[in-house]
């Protein structure tokens, strides 16, 4: 199993710069030698797991050509003796903000106050260039790495790892403490789509999200499995016995379906834009998938991804030009992801048997159905067979928003859910 890291956060204030290390920013010359530092500074750490040079090189030369996020190189430094670098950080930009990718330091330069003063300086520099937060991840059991950075004033957000669950990994994210709530990505786009909740819902609850098979950093979808067996497994591995499940779209079908067949572990369900597995798609929507499989086939994977944003994200009754411009570009960058994975991946999820169509009388737990005003006919009509089917639940259709409210209306989305389970 991958190790397990720890997202820490700092609000920018300026730094009295500890100790007098002459420094200077790095530039792509430095690749080669960054490459032996990296290779030094971890060797026979936590972190250590085996790299030969070569993969090293790999790695720093893909930090440079900003294959994670554009390296910030006004804000990565190196401290460097007789032509070799003894310390250095480099600082990268990451899911919005600013990410400390690399603090490194040579052995021969331990205990030295290199690293410190270093991280202090890229601190200032992100101040300058006008920032204010920065994150880092670092390895749980990495102790002298946590403890310096918490006397630097980073602080604990959230837990990310990799489990090993049914013959694949799925990559997730946990934060927040009391009643476990996990969130369950729609097909897409990936684990990322729930950003706008992740910081609020930690505050209430114990949050979880991850990476379904075949999506985002989670393993290959080949061969036969169960999405609902993945997220057992899953819920077992992070010892959570009971859970609140909120769903979008297809997380909300498998949430609807895990509520069948693991009764026991469902405490409340929030399925949003959800469909209900048994039922036929619209002439309308078959007609839209055909266009779809028809531009993915063609190898035009850009016009198939902006006919599932037309679709899905502007939804029938607007244009483009209607909707959020930044909501349409998150997920056209996870939905082509998405796209370029499934060329590669041909597995089989097995359904539910009996489908949910059938048995949605049998679901007990608390359930709010949410639905956006502009999204397709199809899972309008579901929501309404949601809400009457499953006993005591309770709709809302969400103005503004077709289907991801949580993306394009994130206030009222939080209200409503923190609102509902606050209540239980």
């Amino acid at each position: 199993m991958a190790k397990e890291r720890l997202q820490m956060k700092l609000c920018l204030t300026e730094q009295r710069l500890e100790g007098k290390w002459t420094c200077r920013h790095l530039t792509a010359d430095d690749i080669p030698a960054l490459a032996r530092l990296m290779l030094d500074a971890y060797r026979g750490t936590i972190d250590d797991e085996g790299e030969s040079l070569d993969d090293a090189l790999e790695v720093v030369q893909g930090t440079f050509a900003g294959t994670s996020g554009a390296l910030l190189e006004a804000c990565s430094f190196v401290i460097e003796e007789w032509g070799e670098p003894l310390a250095c950080t480099l600082v990268t930009w990451w899911d919005e903000q600013p990410l400390l990718a690399y603090v490194m330091t040579h052995p021969t330069a331990k205990n030295r106050g290199m690293g410190r003063f270093l991280i202090e300086k890229s601190v200032n520099a992100l101040l300058a260039q006008g920032y204010r937060k920065v994150s880092l991840f670092v390895t749980r059991g990495n102790l002298p790495a946590q403890h310096l950075y918490e006397r630097l004033g980073f602080q604990i957000m959230s837990t990310r790892g990799s489990a090993e669950v049914n013959g694949t990994h799925l990559f997730y994210e946990v934060a927040g403490a009391g009643h476990p709530l996990v969130l369950l990505h729609s097909g897409l786009t990936n684990c990322q789509m729930w950003d706008a909740q992740w910081e609020t819902f930690a505050q209430e609850y114990r949050v979880i999200r991850y990476d379904l098979r075949g999506f985002g950093r989670s393993g290959a979808a080949s061969g036969s499995f169960s999405h609902r067996e993945d997220l057992s497994q899953l819920l077992r591995f992070l010892s959570v016995e009971r859970a609140y499940l909120i769903g979008s779209s297809m997380g909300g079908q498998l949430a609807i379906d895990f509520a069948l067949e693991h009764p026991e572990m469902v405490a409340a369900l929030i399925p949003v834009g959800s469909g209900v597995n048994g039922e036929a798609p619209s002439d309308f929507l078959l007609e839209r998938w055909r266009e779809i499989d028809a531009a993915a086939e063609g190898k035009d994977v850009a016009q198939a991804v902006e006919l599932e944003l037309r679709l899905w994200v502007d939804g029938p009754g607007r244009t483009p030009e209607q909707v959020d411009p930044a909501v349409r570009e998150q997920v056209r960058q996870m939905n082509t992801h998405n796209f370029e994975r499934s060329e590669q991946e041909q597995g089989q999820p097995q359904p539910l048997e009996p489908p949910a169509l059938s048995r949605l009388g049998e679901i007990r737990a608390p359930t709010l159905v949410l639905v956006g005003a502009y999204d397709v006919p199809d899972k309008l009509a579901s929501a309404d067979l949601l809400a009457r089917g499953i006993s005591g639940a309770k709709k809302v259709v969400m103005s503004g928003a077709a289907h991801l409210p949580s993306m394009e209306q994130p206030g009222p989305f939080n209200r409503l859910a923190l609102e509902f389970l606050g209540r239980l």
